[in-house]
């Protein structure tokens, strides 16, 4: 090895590390990022893949969120990528989480380096080119998007392994490389962002198309361009075990029509959003800046970016500008004239949000810079002043290193004041370095110096800015820790499940109290709710208006409502409300005429107030036309939520059936919460009166400053048995599920149409009587992700819902012999069940991940064969 390849080596070696360095947090352990999807969406299900792993299985299915979902098919877990397998296998999840992204973070600036070195650029310079693009306000943005980063960060490698097929000279050679570029290109499918992959081999077609015309080779373009095709080809193939089941989900999913144009052009670049090249928070940082379309690449890059097609008049300097000009069209998205028909192009339509095409122009302007920096430092003079150099370089390591120390000390409003006058003074310093390198005028290694030096110190001030804010980190003790608000579950006995209230995602720590979808996970309690990127359709239909009767069939036994917005003093703006609890207007509320000696109301306050102060009354109407009037005084009648609510009983004149009800106008609605109201009878008997309001008996069990929590006691079971049915089309199923009085308990709704195999059942069994009978009972005797056993005694035919989400690849089996699984519900799971006892499996063996794992074998069972004869 000589000594250009050691040195390459070493600086590849030294840059794959840089990471592990710049982000020492996430390296030692201490600490770990916490906002937005990270917290989500992939801590969880890396959690659940490190479980599945523990448990030799691959995570098909997972019935924690959902009501059950196939998580491989969504494909974001990247439970077949190996490096899941190396990390999640073997690491404590703490660390796992964190190397994911160091690991990949570092094998794209290794990469970034050894293709400009490709490039027959100078060492400088493709370090250069790997810092650039490494933390450029476009990764540094998405830098928490997990798989984003796992995809790109093999291109690089792709296009320099591209180069080395076509410029080697022998047989074995070029096949040697192709294995190497189709396995990284079957890694992108792996990863897994669908949308960077089909960008990736966009661009490794357009570098295939171009390279005989850039480099000046004779090799044709149809073999360059058929290198591309091909490994295109196998690569999609050998992922077919991952592809097959996403296309299957898709078809079931919010995709099925394909991305909405509010997605296609979401996180549109405007021309304003230009400036942002000039400085990240000339629109006041991240907190105000739209997500997504900040593309800062630094000044000095900026500059030798610009300065490129002047400096570097080549063929290949020509094919960059016009990636960047491409990536920078389509990122105007929405403001672009010719969206509208670019959202007729079959595949180029499921790309979602338009800002994403700033990875073009980050990518590319990282090379064009590189380019530049390599002209200009062939200008500069190489002066033998060694020891002054050291002496620049140890204060420049100095400067940077105390930079990237203080990026998690100093706090955000620190590192605004910083780079609200940083880019105008290193736009003057920058020019200032390349003007005087490009006129020879600065010895070669302070060129060196300077620009590498001042490049970085500029980048890392806008990552610092992110690293507090929008890529905050937080303590792994902190992050790792159970919240208190766990003890209050109690899900495992009866396999019941939680609904976290709000459509906006809270801010943690009130992810953690509320079990925020999917940090249920996390726990192994099982979410009515998912966050997911795709989901399926029905389910989303199904838990996007909840009656109370659909909320009870899913099984909800706890309605969790997280506690924010707060304002700038940390008070709570508004309090947490369970929309399915008993609300009471200042409206007179009717009822049948009910003879009632008594009532009873559970209530409590929130906030301070005075013991005695009235806080609300209920007015009480009789048959006789008189009223009643009950007060709620603070520490008497009601009082502040300790553990459980207050109780107060009032005696009604006897002889009088009580015929409304009425909360009195000047009642303190936003103090005061009534959660029952019980009627009791002559003879001691109590009539729970919120059904009649509309209302569920949902009780609040907990509360803290982050969450509070109610229990529904109406939840039915995991499981339960119905002798009645009716056969309604999917508007109509939906209507039915709606209505307040729906009950899943007096028969089922099902399909209309065959599905799964299932025969259509246009005159279902029915019975006079359908609840399940008291001597019948349901036994859940095994639970697991892909397999469900159950004990069903049933004194005569019905039907066994089990309220879990229907999904292509559940058979049913009963007493050993397969059934038809029907769709009922609109979304769950129904077997027919004769009189009798019986065993019920429910087993997931989804036939699109069999077809696709034999589509992949099949591909490297002939790959190995085509290689072994190569190799002759």
């Amino acid at each position: 090895m000589n000594d250009n390849r050691v040195k390459d080596f070493l600086a590849a070696g030294a840059l794959f590390l840089a990471p592990f360095i710049f982000f020492f947090p996430l390296t030692l352990g201490t600490k770990i990022f916490f906002d937005g999807d990270f917290q989500i969406f992939y801590y969880p299900i890396r959690v659940e893949l490190a479980r599945a792993f523990a448990q030799g299985r691959l995570p098909l299915w997972e019935p924690g969120i959902a009501a059950g979902f196939p998580l491989l098919a969504e494909g974001q877990i990247a439970a077949l990528y190996p490096v899941s397998h190396l990390l999640y296998r073997i690491l404590p999840i703490q660390f796992a989480l964190g190397y994911e992204l160091l690991l990949h973070h570092g094998w794209l600036m290794a990469g970034m380096y050894v293709f400009s070195r490709s490039l027959r650029l100078a060492m400088p310079a493709a370090i250069f080119s790997a810092l650039v693009f490494a933390l450029s306000g476009f990764m540094m943005e998405n830098l928490l998007i997990t798989n984003l980063l796992a995809t790109i960060a093999h291109l690089p490698w792709m296009l320099w392994l591209l180069g080395k097929i076509l410029t080697a000279q022998r047989r074995q050679a070029r096949a040697a490389w192709f294995v190497l570029l189709a396995i990284l290109a079957t890694f992108q499918f792996l990863s897994l962002h669908v949308q960077y992959a089909l960008l990736d081999l966009g661009i490794l077609a357009l570098y295939a198309i171009t390279w005989s015309w850039c480099e000046s080779s004779p090799v044709p373009i149809r073999q360059s361009l058929g290198v591309a095709v091909l490994v295109s080809i196998v690569a999609v193939l050998l992922a077919a075990v991952q592809l097959v089941p996403i296309l299957e989900l898709t078809r079931l999913s919010n995709r099925a029509g394909g991305v909405t144009y509010e997605d296609f052009t979401n996180q549109s670049v405007e021309l304003k959003h230009l400036a942002l090249f000039l400085s990240p928070v000339v629109f006041g940082g991240p907190k105000v800046t739209p997500g997504g379309v900040v593309g800062y690449l630094g000044i000095i890059p900026l500059v030798l970016t610009l300065a490129a097609p002047f400096w570097e008049r080549t063929r290949r300097t020509a094919f960059w500008v016009a990636l960047a000009l491409v990536g920078l069209f389509l990122a105007f998205g929405e403001f672009n004239p010719i969206y509208p028909l670019l959202y007729r192009v079959p595949i180029f339509n499921s790309l979602r949000i338009s800002g994403r095409f700033l990875y073009l122009v980050s990518f590319a302007a990282a090379i064009l810079s590189a380019i530049s920096f390599d002209s200009i430092l062939r200008n500069a003079p190489r002066i033998n002043s060694t020891r002054l150099a050291k002496i620049a370089a140890t204060i420049f390591a100095f400067i940077i290193g105390t930079e990237i120390v203080s990026m998690y000390q100093v706090d955000f409003a620190g590192w605004m004041a910083l780079l609200n006058w940083l880019p105008i003074a290193l736009i003057g310093c920058g020019v200032l370095i390349v003007w005087l390198t490009a006129r020879g005028k600065l010895n070669r290694s302070f060129a060196i110096i300077g620009v590498i030096g001042v490049t970085v110190f500029d980048l890392s001030a806008f990552a610092a800015v992110l690293l507090q804010s929008e890529n905050a980190l937080v303590s792994s003790t902190d992050f790792f820790q159970a919240p208190p608000s766990l003890a209050a579950f109690d899900t495992k006995a009866d396999q019941s499940r939680i609904l976290t209230t709000g459509a906006l995602v809270p801010p943690f720590p009130v992810n953690q109290a509320s079990l925020y979808p999917n940090l249920n996970l996390v726990d192994k309690i099982s979410s009515a709710k998912s966050s997911t990127g795709m989901w399926i359709q029905r389910a989303r239909d199904y838990t996007d208006n909840f009656s109370p009767g659909m909320l009870n069939l899913y099984g909800v036994r706890y309605i969790v409502s997280p506690i924010f917005p707060r304002d700038e003093s940390g008070r709570v703006v508004s309090q947490p409300s369970d929309k399915f609890a008993l609300r009471l207007g200042t409206d007179k509320l009717d009822v049948p005429p009910i003879m009632a000696t008594a009532i009873e109301i559970d209530s409590y306050i929130d906030g301070e107030i005075g013991e005695g102060a009235q806080v609300g009354a209920l007015t009480f109407f009789l048959d006789d036309g008189s009223t009643v009037q009950m007060p709620l005084r603070a520490g008497i009648e009601t009082k502040a939520f300790q553990a459980k609510a207050t109780s107060a009983r009032f005696d009604l004149p006897k002889g009088h059936a009580l015929t409304g009800i009425q909360l009195a106008s000047d009642s303190r609605a936003d103090i005061l919460h009534i959660e029952h109201i019980r009627l009791l009878d002559p003879q001691g008997n109590a009539t729970l009166l919120d059904y009649a309001f509309g209302a569920s008996n949902h009780s609040l069990i907990y509360r803290d400053d982050e969450v509070a929590i109610a229990e529904n006691y109406d939840a039915l079971p995991r499981a339960f048995l119905v002798h009645s049915a009716q056969v309604l089309s999917d508007s109509d199923a939906l209507r039915r599920l709606r209505e307040y009085t729906f009950d899943a308990r007096q028969g089922a709704i099902l399909e209309n149409t065959a599905v799964g195999g299932a025969a259509a059942l246009s005159v279902p069994y029915s019975d006079d009587s359908p609840e399940q009978d008291d001597d019948e009972s349901v036994q859940i005797t095994s639970y697991e992700s892909e397999h469900v056993q159950l004990k069903v005694a049933a004194t005569r035919k019905g039907y066994l819902i089990l309220s879990d989400t229907w999904y292509p690849g559940w058979i049913a089996r009963i007493d050993g012999n397969d059934t038809p699984i029907y769709r009922v519900y609109y979304t769950l799971r129904a077997v027919p069940i004769d009189a009798g006892t019986h065993t019920v499996e429910f087993e997931f063996q989804p036939r699109s991940f069999y077809l696709g794992a034999s589509i992949s074998v099949v591909t490297l069972i002939l790959g190995l064969i085509t290689i072994y004869f190569v190799r002759r």
